[in-house]
């Protein structure tokens, strides 16, 4: 899976944080936004499990809803 990393920030509150955009194929084959989520990075070093919940866009015709 490809992974794109940005470092960026206009305040360092809250920060860092991973942002995923999470992508798949639609009926069609063509890829689009199934979720986004972020999640903040622990600074203490070693080994982490973190849980990231998904804000999951809702489609907006019933042909969108189906696939």
């Amino acid at each position: 899976f490809p992974i794109d990393i940005t470092f960026k920030s206009t305040n360092p509150f809250g920060w860092p944080q991973i942002v995923l955009s999470v992508y798949g194929p639609d009926f069609f084959g063509h890829d689009v936004v199934r979720g986004y989520g972020a999640v903040h990075v622990p600074f203490v070093p070693g080994r982490h499990k973190r849980t990231i919940a998904m804000f999951v866009p809702e489609s907006t015709s019933r042909l969108q809803q189906l696939t």
